[in-house]
């Protein structure tokens, strides 16, 4: 009965909406916006997020024949009296589009730019307003949360070297350019990272979560601290799926994942399996340390690639992070101080000063005790 009664009231709004919009188009863009876009969300509810609102309104149980007619009107009257400047302006777009949108945008997190980082922001805040509103969504919801940080701080980098630099308002800031300018520096530091996150509380998920992870990782001769990789690439949600197929509580896309002997088929995909995942990411950790001798590095390669970090180095005869920075994508530029700063704020210790991996533990790992949890709960 509810759901009746609130297709019925969201239908009426909308009618009343589209009969206003023909008197009121002019006022629309400015006074009308949330509430376009909350009674077309409303029409949609429940509908698998197709746009042909006639053939999916058939399909909401439980609805009355009256109901679902009086919706199909009501999108008709949208369609048909809304200027379309307007609908174009508060559609409100389903989950697939907005997952095409995001893919889009994941493609172009490789720029070198930081203006064109920072551009994204207000498009990413309003997309994962409309995603937290969507039920449905908590997996694609916990891979932008992380991405819009790294969005914002290209934003704050660009406002900064605005300010301080006017005349480079309209031009794209290359990666030596950001290195170049002082008011550019702090997102890409550590203590930037950490004012974030001092107001930031531990994913909820951690405190069952890092104890178990920690085990594995410590197995596999990596630091356990390393764990909170997962809070920065997924939020802690096992579930987190990326636009473009990254998945899991350590995003690896299929590829990776079956390097690691991870199966990603269409029944079992075990990158959402948290303790399966966490082995495959303590087995590539040690690899990519093996390889660069470096936790930053090895950070930097898991974000952007080993390869690319590879030629990086090779380019600038180079043996850390810092030095071949200005060559990686800005992503990872942001990323590595990101991670850096998580595993100093959620275990109080200096991230930069962890052990290089020791040897595999042999037979099972340890479990964890009540201290483990503690830990998580303290940061």
């Amino acid at each position: 009965m509810r759901r009746t009664s609130d297709l019925v009231l969201s239908s009426l709004f909308t009618v009343a909406l589209a009969v206003g919009g023909v008197m009121f188009s002019g006022l629309a863009r400015g006074g009308l916006g949330p509430l376009a876009s909350f009674a077309h969300e409303s029409v949609q509810t429940d509908t698998d997020d197709s746009s042909d609102l006639e053939t999916t309104a058939c399909d909401v149980r439980g609805v009355s024949a009256e109901a679902r007619a009086l919706s199909i009107a009501a999108r008709r009257a949208w369609d048909d009296f809304i200027p379309g400047l307007v609908r174009e302006r508060y559609v409100f777009p389903a989950l697939a589009e907005m997952e095409h949108h995001l893919a889009a945008v994941e493609s172009d997190f490789t720029a070198d730019s930081v203006q064109r980082f920072a551009s994204y922001e207000q498009d990413l805040r309003r997309l994962l307003r409309l995603l937290n509103r969507r039920s449905g969504a908590e997996a694609l919801t916990a891979w932008l949360e992380p991405r819009l940080d790294l969005v914002r701080a290209a934003a704050q980098a660009q406002a900064a070297a605005v300010a301080s630099f006017p005349e480079v308002q309209a031009l794209p800031l290359s990666p030596a350019g950001d290195a170049a300018r002082p008011s550019a520096r702090p997102p890409f530091s550590p203590e930037y990272w950490e004012g974030v996150l001092v107001r930031r509380p531990v994913p909820v998920r951690a405190f069952h979560l890092v104890p178990r992870l920690k085990d594995i990782f410590a197995a596999a001769g990596v630091p356990p601290e390393l764990v909170w990789i997962a809070e920065v690439e997924s939020s802690m949600n096992p579930e987190a799926v990326s636009p473009v197929g990254a998945r899991g509580l350590f995003q690896f896309m299929p590829l990776t994942a079956a390097r690691f002997g991870l199966v990603t088929g269409v029944m079992v995909d075990e990158r959402t399996d948290p303790e399966k995942s966490a082995r495959a990411a303590a087995q590539y950790l040690r690899i990519l340390h093996r390889r660069f001798g470096s936790w930053e590095l090895a950070l930097a390669a898991y974000n952007a690639g080993e390869g690319r970090v590879g030629r990086a180095l090779a380019a600038e005869q180079a043996k850390t992070f810092r030095e071949v920075a200005h060559r990686l994508p800005l992503e990872t530029r942001l990323y590595v101080p990101k991670v850096l700063a998580t595993v100093a704020r959620r275990e109080s210790i200096d991230p930069v000063k962890l052990p290089a991996p020791a040897e595999p533990m042999r037979g099972p790992a340890p479990q964890s005790g009540p201290q483990a949890v503690a830990l998580a709960a303290d940061s």
